[in-house]
């Protein structure tokens, strides 16, 4: 079984759960990157970075290497800008096709809110689903107790899931 964990971070959050999940799972890594990124330090962030995600303003990304059909399951790890996946996110993910129930989603966010991008990341990829998906509430920030569990969690019970779905594609082939 072949995972890519593909993630874009602005302040170093998503880029932790990312690192944290891909050696879990023994992913590969790739790392989003815009062509004009935002500046981190600079307030003006979460007003550019909120107004691209609110209005679909779509980068243009860096090249990267990843091609979903050298994967069987691909999880995205990504921040939440005013309710929605940040804007290098929806890039990727418009650049790129899934075949059904092959991505999971890890949100970090402020607030815990995901209900916003389940919807728009729906309109790009089919099949989904915000099971299994992790979401953490700043990362890096709290890196210990119930962020730092679920960290470790996390790939267990998404391998268990691949088994699970690999082993029903298979019997409903065999029908």
């Amino acid at each position: 079984m072949k995972i890519a964990v593909v993630c874009y971070s602005l302040t170093g959050n998503s880029r932790y759960a990312a690192e944290r999940i891909a050696e879990g799972l023994k992913a590969d890594l790739y790392p989003l990157e815009p062509v004009r990124p935002l500046d981190p330090a600079s307030p003006m962030r979460y007003v550019r970075g909120g107004a691209s995600a609110l209005l679909s303003i779509l980068p243009r990304l860096k090249p990267y290497d990843y091609r979903s059909e050298n994967y069987d399951y691909t999880v995205l790890v990504f921040p939440i800008w005013a309710g929605r996946p940040a804007a290098p996110m929806l890039s990727f993910v418009s650049e790129n096709t899934f075949p059904p129930d092959t991505v999971s989603l890890v949100m970090c966010s402020k607030s815990g809110h995901v209900r916003g991008c389940m919807r728009k990341l729906g309109r790009y990829i089919v099949g989904v689903k915000k099971e299994p998906g992790l979401n953490l509430v700043e990362p890096v920030d709290a890196s210990e107790g119930t962020n730092a569990s679920a960290l470790i969690a996390y790939p267990k019970e998404l391998k268990e899931h691949i088994k699970q779905a690999e082993k029903a594609r298979r019997s409903a082939k065999a029908r």
